[in-house]
C-alpha cells in the first residue's frame, strides 16, 4: 500500500469515527482519532494531525450542493432550502472560486464587524476631505464603508460566477432557493496564520 492509500485509508477510517461520534469540538475530535493520526504518522513518516472537520446535516426538504475543484484542493458543501439539481454545482463552484465567509452581512460575527469598523474609523479619522463633517455623518460613512467591505465576503452580495449581472442573493431568490450554510476547506488554508499566532 502507497503513502497515499494509507493516507486514503486514514481519512475514511477518521471519517466513521467522527459521524459515529458526532464531536462537538475539534478538541474532542483529536481526542477521538488521537491513535488513529499516530499510528498513520509513524506509517508514512510524516507527523500528522487534524486541523479541522465539519459535520453537515440537513432537514428531508432540503438538499446538499457539493464540488470538488483540482482533485480535492478545494471543496465545497452548501446546504440549499430545497432540492435544485440545476442550480447545485454552479453555486457550489461559485463558492470555490470566490471563497465567501458569510451568507449575507446578518451573519458576519460581530467581532469581524467590529475589526472592520476600527479600520474603517481610522480611515475616515485620516481623511482631511472630512475633518469639518459632524459626528453623526461620519459614523454613516465608516457605516457604509464597514458594510461594502464585508460585502465582497458575503455569499448572498457577490456578483454570479454564471450570470455577473446580478448577485448570488438576486439570482437564488428567482429560483425560490436560498442558502442555510456553506463549508469551503482549501489545502493549506490557515497554516500561515497559525504558525504566526505561535510565535
Amino acid at each position: 500500500m502507497s503513502a497515499s492509500d494509507k493516507f486514503k485509508a486514514l481519512v475514511e477510517h477518521v471519517t466513521s469515527i467522527l459521524l459515529s461520534k458526532q464531536p462537538a469540538t475539534l478538541d474532542e475530535a483529536k481526542k477521538l482519532t488521537e491513535k488513529e493520526f499516530q499510528d498513520a504518522g509513524l506509517a508514512v513518516g510524516e507527523k500528522l494531525d487534524l486541523r479541522r472537520f465539519a459535520i453537515i446535516t440537513k432537514k428531508p426538504e432540503q438538499s446538499f450542493a457539493s464540488y470538488i475543484h483540482m482533485g480535492g484542493k478545494i471543496s465545497v458543501v452548501a446546504t440549499l432550502s430545497k432540492v435544485d439539481e440545476e442550480i447545485a454545482k454552479p453555486l457550489a463552484m461559485h463558492i470555490a472560486a470566490n471563497s465567501p465567509l458569510y451568507i449575507d452581512l446578518k451573519d458576519v460575527p460581530a467581532s469581524d464587524r467590529e475589526r472592520e469598523k476600527a479600520i474603517a474609523e481610522q480611515e475616515v479619522k485620516d481623511d482631511p476631505k472630512l475633518q469639518s463633517k459632524p459626528a453623526q455623518v461620519l459614523a454613516q460613512i465608516v457605516e457604509r464603508k464597514v458594510d461594502k467591505t464585508l460585502s465582497t465576503s458575503c455569499l448572498a452580495l457577490q456578483p454570479y460566477l454564471m450570470d455577473e449581472s446580478k448577485t448570488v442573493g438576486q439570482f437564488l431568490t428567482e429560483k425560490g432557493v436560498s442558502v442555510v450554510s456553506f463549508v469551503r476547506f482549501q489545502v493549506g488554508e490557515g497554516i500561515a496564520k497559525n504558525a504566526n499566532q505561535e510565535n
